[in-house]
Order: C-alpha cells, then structure tokens, then sequence
C-alpha cells in the first residue's frame, strides 16, 4: 500500500472494478459512486460530489469511467479545478457508439441525434484527459490512434475479479432451466451490442456439428439485450431437431453464478470487447475457455494452457476447438490454470497497484 498519491476516483457503472483495488493499493482515495438511475439527479449529484471531491488541496489525479453529459460533466468540473484528469477505458467506446445508431435496423432522427450527441461529448472526454488507463493491449494500440496521444499516455490495467463471489449450484441450474445434458458448453454474454450477437450466431452454427457427434451434450446462452430474438431465430434455423433442442437460450439471467457450475467450458466469440468480464468470470469458475483471438481475449487465455484459442471466428473453427477441449484429458487441469492464473493476475489487490502505478506514470508524460 502506498500513501504518495492521492486519487478521486468517479464512476457510474462496476464501481468495484475501481474502488475496492484503489483502497487497497492506497491510503489517499476519495470515492465518487454515481448512481446511473435519474438523468437530473445523477448529474446534479455528479457536479456537486466531483466539485466536493476536489476541492482545496484537492487530489493529485481524477480517475474517471464516466461517458457522455456525466462524464462531460465530471471532465468539465476537473478542467475549471486545474486538477489532472485520466480517463478509464473499459472497452472500444468508438465502436459501441456504432452499435448505438443502425439506419439498416430503423433506427430514426432521434437515436441519430442522441449518437452525435454523444459522439460529441466522448471526444470532448477524450481531449480533457492528460492520460488514458485501458483494461487491455488491444485497446491501448485503438486509444492511441484514435486520440492521436502518446503512447506513454496509455497504460495497461486488466479488469479485477470479483470478491466473494457464489459458487453457484449446478443442481439448481439443471432445475430452474430444464436442462438435463450430462456436458454443458456454455456462454454469457450482452445481447444489446451486434458484435457480441454476431459472436453467439457464430457459435451456434459451430455447435450444429459439435451437438451432432455429442448426443449428450448442451450448449446454453445466457443474456439479454435488443439481440436476444435474432439469437433465437438463428436456433430455430437449425436443421436438425435433435440438435436444436438442445440449444438453451435463456435470455438475461441476474445471477448467472448457477450457469457457471452446471457448465463443462465456456465458448465466447464477440466482435466488440475490451477484456470480457465474462471470460474471466468463467475462469474464476475453473472452465477453460474457447475464444476468439481478439479484443483482449489472447491476454485472457493461453491457448493450451487455460483454454483454446481461435484460429478464426468462423463456424468450422467453433466446431474443431470444441471439439478438440471435449477430446481433452487435461480439461480440468486447464480450467483450473485458469482459476489460479486470473487469481493472481485479476487480484483487486494487485490491480490497484498497478492503477497507482499507471497514473503515477501518466503524470510523469502528462
């Protein structure tokens, strides 16, 4: 722990992926949690807690994860207070903003308004950060073309596990879902973002072959989001019935702890991720995982080590690598790397010095 730099840290959205490391790692943090219900509440409380939580002698640094009018909000406060501000990345917001406004999909004037809006706010952020932490390697090399900073700007900071987490029942997940499958392959992921449903389209055509050759084994997809129907048509498409009954799709589940326990590994293909919280909860689970080698995936997963990894995001190479970590002897030992690699490397202890650690390099080439 270290007390040399004081931090005020703000955000509206997984506080803990902030707060709980940046307590740990130092005696000097101020919190500002923004409840993100109620636009003229949570942006008054926003101007009024960021004015409070640099006021004289103020912090050395504002670590914010805040986007849009709040995040504008909190950038401006710390712009008229002359105190340094970084902005965290969570993931390519560029990218999610194209997701934001679809034309193809009906989309009209308003939602078309609301994405330059907002564009407009984000670049804003952008441009009143002196530095930027980021959750992995990838999206470092996209914040610095598209903010045109310095390298030394961005720093690299992964995304902590999550304390005391449940264990989950599988027992309860066979019960509550109807599934009865002896081997479950399972993904979690956000159905409001097309890339992460383009992901699932591709992984169930992969597992068409895999059910196929399997006759007791399932695949579940569990979440929720404007995707969730087109996931659905895309099951019903499958030609085979033996294998498209056994294709779970659950919609949103609000604890998903019990999904984690049922299952045998985890399939996560998705076109729009910075460091996928839901690949490191899988591993905290001990499942290896099957990924595409993108968006900090390959930070994740080692390919035969802790999981298998992607040629390509195609149907074909679903299939193969599935397959392959079903032929596997070592599946429970790569699922268990998995559980020790990311309790060391994702340990909120040991993420919070590396955010002091960022920050404090930050300042240096601010």
């Amino acid at each position: 722990m270290t007390d040399d730099l004081h931090v005020a840290a703000v955000t509206a959205h997984r506080p803990h992926e902030i707060v709980e490391p940046l307590t740990l790692a130092t005696e000097s943090v101020t919190v500002v949690d923004i409840d993100p219900t109620g636009f003229l509440a949570r942006n008054l409380k926003a101007v009024r807690q960021t004015l409070r939580a640099t006021d004289d002698p103020g912090p050395d640094v504002v670590l914010s994860d805040c986007r849009g009018f709040l995040g504008f909000l909190v950038a401006a406060v710390c712009v008229l207070r002359g105190v340094p501000f970084v902005f965290r990345f969570k993931g390519n917001h560029w990218r999610g903003l194209a997701n934001m406004y679809q034309p193809e999909r009906g989309d009209g004037v308003a939602t078309m308004v609301r994405y330059y809006l907002t564009y407009a706010l984000d670049e804003a952020i952008y441009a009143a950060a002196c530095g930027y932490v980021v959750v992995s390697e990838e999206l470092k090399e996209v914040v610095v073309e598209r903010t045109g900073c310095r390298p030394e700007q961005v720093r690299v900071v992964h995304v902590p596990l999550v304390p005391d987490r449940d264990d989950g029942s599988a027992a309860a997940a066979r019960e509550r879902f109807g599934i009865d499958e002896e081997t479950v392959l399972l993904t979690v992921t956000n159905l409001k973002y097309r890339g992460k449903y383009e992901g699932v389209r591709t992984v169930v055509r992969g597992m068409e072959s895999v059910l196929a050759a399997h006759e007791d084994a399932a695949y579940v997809v569990a979440g929720g989001g404007s995707y969730l129907d087109d996931v659905r048509r895309a099951v019903d498409a499958v030609a085979d019935p033996a294998v498209r009954d056994r294709i779970y799709v659950v919609g949103f589940v609000d604890d998903v702890a019990d999904l984690y326990a049922l299952a045998d590994a985890f399939v996560y293909v998705s076109h729009i991720d910075g460091y996928p919280r839901a690949v490191l909860e899988a591993q905290q689970s001990a499942l290896p995982a099957v990924v595409n080698a993108a968006h900090g995936m390959v930070e994740q997963v080692e390919d035969g080590e802790n999981g298998l990894v992607l040629e390509e995001a195609t149907p074909d190479a679903v299939a193969r690598r599935v397959t392959e970590l079903l032929a596997r002897d070592d599946r429970v030992r790569m699922g268990e790397n998995a559980r020790e690699r990311v309790r060391t490397e994702n340990d909120p202890a040991a993420i919070g010095d590396q955010l002091v650690a960022a920050m404090t390099g930050i300042m240096k080439h601010k």
